[in-house]
């Protein structure tokens, strides 16, 4: 026994496959005359058929519709990048159900509806439960392994770490009581992460993430993901309104945008030769 297909009635086969190609970049396998269809989806087929060929073979259903509830089933896609997945699906006519959204177990989810009324839930691959771990604030104690971890994240050079030291000194000296905040990722007593964020002066609630750096042996792993969860969280508990994050331009920061982007980001702005000449600053905000 094997699970072969997933089949949607539907009044119009032709046009169904039509919206998946377009919304979901799904490629047809064929469509039948006689009122049948199949995407080419792999081994498990998702196919359409039409709501007279079900009668005829003496099956009876309540038929899906766009106006009623959705019916007690969804279709799941996974992608890299569910922000981009969303918005071509509802561009291509899909309704929207519930904006993309991370998950506490890292995954993120997004849901519409197709033009049948089905329920469509657009996602990220499922991360392996991670080892047991913390995100907890820093202590002083923590400075040399912070100071390490950010010199093995890839974000900064070998002269800009005691730029780094300064930083965690003066937090704790000096900023720990002005609602600056820096959390750590701490797997097991090892340092993995940090995340140093505070409220931005002069503005009604906004708060500045001015930092993050996750061990590079261990991106792409759902780290970074969660401890910008974590930011999130905390500045909501403080009531804030707004999250600003701001990196370079710079080509070799794509990856780095393309990270905000899939965790909800918009990028607003760039200033050009910011940083420098050559390196201008990209900015992002999402509201809490």
């Amino acid at each position: 026994m094997k699970f072969g297909y997933t089949i949607l009635y539907v009044s119009d086969v032709e046009r169904a496959v039509s919206f998946y190609e377009s919304a979901f970049g799904l490629k047809r396998a064929f469509v039948h005359e006689s009122g049948y269809g199949e995407m080419a989806t792999g081994e498990t087929k998702l196919a359409f058929a039409s709501v007279e060929l079900a009668k005829s073979n003496g099956v009876s259903f309540h038929q899906s519709q766009p106006h009623e509830p959705s019916p007690a089933v969804e279709i799941a896609f996974v992608t890299e990048n569910v922000a981009i997945a969303f918005k071509k699906a509802v561009d291509a006519g899909a309704t929207p159900i519930a904006e993309p959204k991370q998950k506490p177990w890292g995954q993120t989810v997004g849901y519409v509806r197709d033009i049948n009324g089905f329920l469509v839930e657009l996602c990220s691959p499922v991360v392996a439960s991670p080892p047991p771990y913390s995100i907890r604030p820093v202590v002083p104690a923590d400075t040399p392994s912070l100071v390490a971890l950010s010199g093995s994240s890839g974000l900064f050079k070998t002269e800009e770490l005691d730029a780094i030291q300064e930083m965690l000194d003066d937090y704790h000296s000096t900023k720990i009581g002005g609602g600056h905040q820096i959390l750590t990722y701490d797997e097991s007593g090892t340092l993995l992460g940090i995340a140093y964020f505070c409220p931005k002066e002069f503005t009604d609630r906004v708060w500045e993430l001015l930092m993050i750096a996750v061990d590079a042996a261990r991106h792409r792993q759902g780290i970074g993901s969660r401890m910008l969860l974590a930011v999130e969280e905390a500045i909501k508990t403080a009531n804030g309104r707004l999250l600003l994050i701001e990196t370079s331009d710079k080509s070799s920061f794509e990856r780095t945008r393309q990270f905000y982007r899939k965790q909800g980001y918009s990028e607003v702005s760039r200033i050009p030769d910011y940083f420098t000449d050559g390196e201008g600053k990209a900015s992002f905000t999402k509201r809490m």
